[in-house]
């Protein structure tokens, strides 16, 4: 009829996905050499280090994959540098089998952490048997005694940590394994060996 107001029918949306493009990964590993001199005996000493690292890019619309993979790959080769810069591990000298400074701080902090796991332990077990049992307080759950439990592992951790050095044996370690766990090399054995392995037409140092 004239004038007359006719409903309007409302349909929600229907959002409609459109790729915009996709995001490619590159992962990339490298490896470096670590020079050491043994603040000991003197020896001169190399190790490996390797790392991995993981780069993206963007290929918007999809119109150029070349570019966007060329990004990610630069992008892990900048991470995985970064890391191999700043990477070191506790290799003892194969000579006299001591631990540098920076190496002994690297085992501490591993142990301090490895300590304190240990000591936070029966508290973990403290919280899943409050949550899984029918516990109403946490005294119930055993709290006081696994708190002195815990308390005890912390004072034992700490006092085997403040009296541990990690030299003491370092001339049977030596004796045992004079590779460093197979990690070390005379640096004389090292180039010796990379000279043997360098290619035949490689030009010769001057």
């Amino acid at each position: 009829m004239p004038g007359q107001t006719l409903p309007v029918m409302l349909f929600p949306a229907m959002p409609i996905p459109i790729p915009l493009g996709e995001k490619v990964t590159a992962t990339v590993t490298a490896q470096a050499v670590r020079d050491v001199t043994c603040e000991k005996c003197g020896c001169a000493y190399v190790y490996v280090v390797r790392a991995t690292a993981t780069g993206g890019g963007e290929n918007l619309l999809f119109l150029n994959e070349s570019r966007a993979r060329s990004r990610a790959r630069s992008q892990a080769n900048v991470r995985v540098r970064d890391q191999l810069r700043q990477l070191y591990r506790p290799v003892w000298c194969p000579d006299c089998g001591n631990y540098q400074a920076h190496m002994v701080k690297l085992l501490k902090r591993r142990r301090i952490i490895q300590l304190a796991c240990i000591a936070a332990a029966p508290l973990l077990w403290v919280v899943l048997k409050y949550c899984m049992s029918d516990a109403a307080t946490w005294t119930e759950a055993g709290l006081p005694f696994w708190s002195a439990v815990a308390a005890a592992l912390a004072v034992a951790g700490a006092i085997y940590h403040l009296t541990r050095d990690d030299n003491a044996k370092a001339t049977e370690r030596a004796q045992r394994d004079p590779t460093g766990g197979g990690a070390a090399m005379r640096k004389a054995d090292f180039e010796k060996l990379a000279a043997a392995n360098a290619p035949a037409n490689a030009p010769a140092k001057t």
